[in-house]
């Protein structure tokens, strides 16, 4: 749990994570907890970047930030993202500190 407890800790620093790859064992319980999908999880010259994955919200602030011509207005867009990850985010962050306790 040491290892679950200092990702947790990047995430809140960072919003994303680097792992080594060979240590499986954080995938793994975000795997098993279902979080895992909540992330987008690249790999790179042998290391594991695990970063929250904003499709979902990227679609839903796209819909919600048009102006009645249709154009994306940009400004909304950007604020919404901004919200959208965060929530995110923190919703990972609460659901891995209960996992911890």
């Amino acid at each position: 749990m040491d290892k679950l407890t200092r990702f947790l800790n990047t995430l809140k620093l960072f919003g994303f994570a680097i792992l080594d790859s060979k240590n499986t064992e954080i995938v793994d319980v975000l795997k098993d907890s279902g979080l895992l999908q909540l992330f987008r999880v690249r790999r790179l010259n042998g290391y594991t970047i695990l970063e929250i994955d904003s499709d979902t919200c990227e679609k839903e602030c796209d819909f919600n930030c048009r102006d009645g011509n249709g154009k994306r207005i940009k400004k909304c867009y950007g604020e919404c993202i901004d919200r959208c990850v965060i929530d995110e985010l923190n919703s990972i962050i609460k659901s891995i500190s209960k996992m911890l306790q």
